[in-house]
């Protein structure tokens, strides 16, 4: 194996040196939006699952676990279905059914019409 050009590694170093920078700078901004008290809510709690047509979620990436880790991010803010869907990235008509299905089985609140609060709040 030939040794690589040196320019090209110093290039691709501070590149590197940029990315973290660049992560780290949206790891401050993504912290800024659901981290409440200084709990950090990991990004693959809300971010949508990646995984195959066909294949079921496990309990982990669930949209009712990701739903549940959202309002417990932050007890004391009210969300709307639309916005729940919007950070999830789930259609909203898949997440009102799974939310009427949290409330009715009593794992998250309804704040007002349309809002809905974690039971958690402190």
């Amino acid at each position: 194996m030939a040794s690589p050009d040196p320019q090209i590694v110093l290039t691709l170093a501070a590149d590197i040196v940029t990315a973290k920078q660049h992560l780290a700078r949206l790891q401050a901004k993504w912290d800024s939006f659901f981290v409440p008290n200084g709990v950090s809510v990991p990004i693959a709690a809300v971010a949508p699952a990646e995984r195959k047509p066909g294949i079921r979620p496990t309990n982990a990436d669930s949209l009712t676990r990701r739903i549940i880790a959202l309002l417990d991010s932050d007890t004391q803010v009210h969300y709307e279905t639309d916005e729940i869907a919007r950070v999830l990235g789930e259609p909203a008509d898949k997440v009102q059914r799974t939310i009427n299905k949290l409330v009715f089985k009593k794992k998250i609140g309804r704040h007002s019409r349309g809002m809905y609060e974690s039971i958690n709040a402190e």
